[in-house]
């Protein structure tokens, strides 16, 4: 099975990078 911190720390990663191209696209648009 798998191993539940392993997931949480994907998760985190995937919202880490979610935010940083968010935040990319805020300041090219601006």
């Amino acid at each position: 099975g798998y191993d539940i911190s392993f997931l949480i720390t994907n998760f985190h990663c995937e919202e880490m990078h979610k935010h940083k191209l968010i935040d990319f696209i805020i300041q090219f648009m601006e």
